[in-house]
């Protein structure tokens, strides 16, 4: 489980996402690599606020996760890797104003029914 959430204990809708958002401002922010790859937690928010680079990792897409940013000119991913930086496989998941430097490819999404993946 993420280690870095803002928590409120207003108990309102707005304080129960915030519980599941994941303010990333380094990359030790984002869950531990394993193997190669950074496994995002189902239904959690990653919102990315600095530029962030992944090395050779590549983030795997849990379903009902979401990857966003403060905005795609100020926040990017770097990677350095030879498979696509963001990949998901059979997830229902968003990514919003992300923009990845240095990948051959950025993003591979597999599984039934693929569709919305631009």
């Amino acid at each position: 489980m993420p280690t870095h959430l803002i928590v409120d204990d207003l108990g309102s809708s707005v304080a129960k996402q915030q519980a599941k958002t994941v303010i990333v401002n380094t990359l030790s922010d984002l869950p531990t690599a394993v193997g190669g790859k950074i496994s995002l937690v189902s239904g959690f928010i990653y919102l990315l606020c600095a530029p962030i680079n992944i090395g050779t990792d590549y983030i795997e897409m849990a379903n009902n996760s979401k990857l966003d940013s403060i905005g795609k000119d100020l926040t990017t991913i770097t990677y350095g890797g030879v498979v696509a930086a963001i990949k998901g496989v059979d997830v229902s998941c968003t990514i919003r104003e992300i923009s990845v430097v240095g990948a051959s490819k950025g993003f591979e999404f597999t599984g039934t029914g693929v569709e919305g993946v631009n």
